[in-house]
């Protein structure tokens, strides 16, 4: 499936391709694991350990009825 990235206020979403151009992108429950996670950094501020905590949210266009699952 092809995909495009939205803006939505400062939020970007990515989208399934769509025929249409009016969608309008509804934002469901978001679940996120919890895993502990003590960030470790070098001394230029970059992050060396990625989080591992994962977030699912799922998306629903109120235009076309697609819905999709957008993990972050």
């Amino acid at each position: 499936m092809e995909e495009y990235l939205t803006e939505v206020g400062s939020v970007k979403i990515i989208t399934p391709n769509c025929d249409r151009d009016d969608c309008r992108v509804s934002m469901g429950a978001t679940m996120t694991t919890c895993l502990g996670w003590q960030p470790v950094f070098d001394k230029h501020g970059n992050m060396l350990n990625r989080d591992p905590n994962t977030s699912t949210t799922q998306m629903n266009c109120l235009t076309c009825g697609k819905t999709w699952t957008r993990i972050t």
